[in-house]
């Protein structure tokens, strides 16, 4: 079977794709929101 350094290396990746899309996602809200601040 897999070894599982392999598997904790993929289960780690994972994670990180998953902190990079949060923050993505997290980055792009808090933009939005300054803008709607911004207009008002």
């Amino acid at each position: 079977g897999p070894c599982p350094q392999n598997q904790l290396a993929l289960a780690n990746s994972r994670l990180w794709d998953a902190i990079a899309g949060f923050l993505y996602i997290f980055a792009h809200m808090q933009r939005k929101l300054s803008q709607v601040k911004f207009h008002r």
